[in-house]
């Protein structure tokens, strides 16, 4: 038999920083670093709002792009690992002509 025990939590992680976005043409990119505090982040959400309003899990990821309807489009980030999840960072804005 074979017993395995879950490791201990170091914390939630905290928002993510340095969210900067821009549109190229209908393409939307989204970029970000992990804090340097706080837990390790497995996973990442961006909430979007504006011409549209959804909320995208992202998974591990540290970059994003898509094509998008026109318009501005606020975003924000959280991280989240086993033991929680972040608030969400600053905000970043870009516009979609």
């Amino acid at each position: 038999m074979t017993l395995s025990f879950p490791q201990a939590c170091s914390g939630a992680p905290q928002p993510p920083a340095n969210l900067f976005a821009y549109a190229q043409g209908t393409t939307l990119f989204l970029s970000w670093t992990p804090a340097t505090t706080g837990g390790a982040p497995t996973n990442y959400t961006i909430d979007v709002t504006g011409a549209a309003t959804l909320t995208l899990p992202v998974g591990a990821a540290r970059s994003v792009s898509g094509a998008v309807g026109p318009g501005t489009y606020t975003l924000r980030v959280s991280a989240s690992n086993a033991c929680g999840t972040s608030g969400l960072s600053a905000p970043a804005t870009a516009v979609v002509p």
